[in-house]
């Protein structure tokens, strides 16, 4: 699983497959560290309840979740290209100049004050590690409110269910 982009996984109590997406969310996290990587699990509903906007309100909250996730992810990758310009134009104008490319009190002050706070942000949305997978492990209450824990089976007893996998083994 490595080499996968940035992940949202979503899953319910009531979700036959609510094991298998707690494990495939781990082992995203283990292989993908540079990622972002979150499962939310919705407390009281059902495989596939993103659909039933229309009787719960967690279907709607999923939905805006889901919103908040994709402009979070380009908000990384933006400010990622952002600084690695900023970093290119220092070096080729270090390099013009022939001066040390260190910033400065003051530079590293204009900068932090340029700081946009994209929306996302404000929401309250979780975005903490509960575990040493670097997965953002979050349960999204009826109302929207969202806590950064892991529900459900120890994640301990899951992984000894998961079969490692096996190296390749070439033939001759």
């Amino acid at each position: 699983m490595r080499g996968l982009p940035n992940t949202l996984v979503q899953t319910a109590t009531f979700d036959r497959l609510i094991d298998d997406s707690r494990l495939m969310a781990h082992r995203l996290g283990v292989d993908n560290p540079d990622q972002i990587i979150r499962i939310e699990l919705y407390k009281d509903m059902v495989h596939v309840h993103q659909i039933l906007q229309l009787l719960f309100n967690s279907s709607r909250v999923a939905i805006r979740n889901m919103a908040r996730f994709i402009e979070r992810c380009e908000y990384v990758r933006d400010e990622k290209e952002r600084r690695q310009q900023q970093r290119d134009a220092r070096s080729s104008a270090a390099l013009l100049r022939k001066v040390s490319t260190r910033d400065g009190p003051q530079e590293q002050r204009d900068l932090e004050k340029e700081e946009y706070v994209p929306a996302f942000m404000r929401i309250g949305m979780v975005t903490e590690t509960s575990l040493d997978d670097g997965v953002e492990w979050v349960v999204v209450e009826q109302n929207g409110k969202e806590s950064a824990e892991e529900d459900g089976w120890p994640m301990a007893a899951l992984k000894r269910s998961l079969p490692t996998p096996s190296p390749i083994i070439q033939k001759k």
